[in-house]
């Protein structure tokens, strides 16, 4: 394998899509309290782009399974087949980011904060890595994938000076949002993972039962959680549409456009977001 093809498999492995909209979340909750530290931007910086190493992880752990996903192996969106020559690499990666990440999180002498990213980290390590990997346990998967990017957003509110039940009525919209993410996810690589004899929520439940609970999640958002925010509110509809449309075509390869879209329409919003804080409009 060329250098220049090296390469490209490690940035597509840190998914560098899903790098700005862990960006995109910490910023949009590190603004809704207006709070500003030198620390708090460091620790953005390395949710955004090194704790990244930690999708490469899910890579090598998924290699068998992966080599069954024709998302993997042909358009390579959300992961790609890892080399296992590149395993090593991504493991110093990964412990060098979560080290940088832990260290960071105790400079802040915040135990909420500190706490909060051990979490995180103890969850993206072992939702991949055995003998917990929690990717093989039905409902403790998206369980600990929703606490992974939950905390991504409760992070920045640490600084606030919020109590728990302030940070969690700020935050609650983003559970049933992080969980049918999720689900949709496994919906995806459905038939892969049932190849590959990995026990998700989706292969255990099945696609109709998943797909329910994808929707109640998503009208869940929708009806309680959407009616002071528009944009909230139209990413629900949205998504609600789509999701119906492809529950009635069943089309893996149609799931994956659409996740590609709503991706993108994230990280568009994100953008929009930012700029008006950055430009204070």
């Amino acid at each position: 394998m060329s250098k220049t093809m090296n390469i490209n498999k490690y940035i597509k492995a840190l998914r560098p899509r899903f790098c700005f909209l862990q960006f995109g979340l910490f910023f949009y909750f590190a603004k809704l309290v207006e709070v500003n530290s030198s620390m708090l931007w460091l620790q953005c910086f390395l949710i955004s782009v090194p704790f990244c190493f930690f999708y490469g992880l899910n890579d090598i752990f998924d290699y068998e399974s992966d080599k069954l996903n024709p998302r993997k192996t042909q358009s390579e969106f959300g992961g790609v087949v890892l080399d296992p020559k590149m395993n090593k690499n991504i493991v110093i990666g990964t412990v060098v980011s979560a080290i940088a990440m832990i260290l960071t999180s105790f400079l802040t002498f915040n135990p909420l904060n500190i706490f909060i990213t051990f979490l995180m980290i103890f969850c993206f390590t072992f939702y991949s890595v055995p003998p917990l990997r929690f990717k093989d346990k039905p409902i403790i998967d998206f369980v600990s994938s929703t606490i992974i990017y939950y905390s991504i957003a409760i992070i920045p509110l640490t600084y606030s000076g919020l109590n728990i039940q302030e940070i969690f009525t700020k935050t609650i919209f983003l559970i049933p949002t992080l969980i049918s993410w999720h689900l949709y996810g496994e919906l995806m690589d459905l038939d892969s993972d049932k190849k590959a004899k990995m026990n998700t929520t989706a292969v255990f439940f099945g696609y109709k039962v998943t797909s329910f609970i994808i929707l109640i999640s998503a009208l869940t958002k929708l009806l309680f959680f959407s009616s002071q925010n528009p944009i909230v509110q139209f990413t629900s509809i949205l998504f609600l549409l789509s999701f119906v449309y492809l529950v009635i075509q069943k089309s893996q390869k149609k799931y994956e456009i659409f996740a590609r879209i709503g991706v993108d329409i994230s990280i568009i919003l994100f953008l929009v977001f930012i700029l008006s804080k950055t430009i204070n409009i």
